[in-house]
């Protein structure tokens, strides 16, 4: 049997440990809970062993899973039914997640991959985890959340032609890619109806092998991810 003191030592360490400390991680959310330490480990994780991520491509659908992972460590929930990830009839992987919000309405941030390199995709994948967990408080949002990747090429498009959320009950959609840490500019249109707001930074190494995670200052990175949160309040 375990001794008094020894359970006593033990309540004790216990009470001094960290949640983290125990593999039990803790809501924090808000703009003060981004660091450049997570966005840093979250490109690395979208960028290591991902270097063909375009439509079709050999690592397109492993992207899509350790984007649903990284989600679902946020505890969103899947947009698609019960899952995260969709394909329509061979076109590209879309990734998904969502959180419930007081009204119906939806605000939808959407990271542009062009499927290679840390401007081209691996930073706009680890900036929408930022904004899925800048919203992981215990306060239930104004509307409804929703957080997409999708292709740069094309991604859009079939996005708007089978929605996560209707539409008609989707108040805009920020998209942003590429995205690094130069000057960050913002255009608008509309698209079915829909407003779609538009951010990126210059990327003139996109596609070439200078585009690596390496060489971008995350520092310069969280201002853009705050400009991005306050957008879809808009």
């Amino acid at each position: 049997m375990v001794s008094r003191a020894r359970l006593l030592l033990i309540s004790l360490a216990l009470v001094a440990c960290q949640p983290e400390d125990l593999g039990v991680e803790v809501r924090k959310g808000g703009l003060d809970s981004l660091s450049v330490e997570d966005l840093l480990r979250d490109v690395e994780q979208f960028s290591k062993g991902l270097n063909e991520r375009g439509p079709g491509q050999r690592d397109e659908k492993q992207a899509a899973e350790r984007l649903k992972k990284r989600l679902e460590d946020m505890r969103t929930l899947p947009s698609f039914g019960r899952s995260y990830n969709s394909q329509k009839k061979g076109g590209p992987w879309r990734t998904c997640a969502q959180k419930e919000g007081e009204s119906s309405r939806a605000v939808v941030w959407v990271a542009l991959d062009s499927g290679a390199g840390a401007k081209g995709g691996a930073v706009p994948r680890a900036v929408l985890v930022s904004l899925a967990k800048a919203w992981d408080t215990y306060e239930q949002p104004p509307k409804k959340l929703i957080f997409c990747a999708l292709a740069a090429d094309g991604g859009l498009d079939d996005y708007l032609s089978s929605p996560a959320h209707p539409l008609s009950k989707t108040d805009r959609i920020v998209t942003f890619g590429p995205l690094g840490d130069g000057e960050l500019t913002r255009s608008e249109e509309n698209l079915s109806g829909v407003t779609i707001v538009r951010f990126r930074t210059p990327a003139p190494e996109l596609g070439q092998v200078e585009d690596r995670m390496e060489n971008v200052d995350y520092r310069h990175v969280i201002p853009h991810i705050e400009a991005l949160y306050y957008a879809g309040l808009e």
